[in-house]
C-alpha cells in the first residue's frame, strides 16, 4: 500500500530487492567421497567429475 508524503510515494512495509536473475553455465561437478577408520586413518577415496551447470549471478 503506497502513501503520499512530502518524501514521495511511501511503501509499507518497505519494498524488498528483487534478487538478482541467474542464468545457467556448463561447469564441472567433483564430486569427492572419502571414509575414514575410528582411528582417523584415509581406508578410501573416490573421486569423480562429471559434466553439470552452475547458476550464475548475472550482472546488471
Amino acid at each position: 500500500m503506497a502513501t503520499k508524503s512530502v518524501f514521495g510515494a511511501m511503501y509499507f512495509p518497505p519494498r524488498q530487492d528483487r534478487p538478482s536473475r541467474t542464468r545457467p553455465l556448463p561447469a564441472t561437478v567433483h564430486d569427492l567421497e572419502v571414509v575414514f577408520d575410528v582411528s582417523g586413518v584415509l581406508r578410501r577415496f573416490e573421486y569423480a567429475p562429471s559434466v553439470g551447470t552452475a547458476r550464475v549471478v548475472m550482472k546488471r
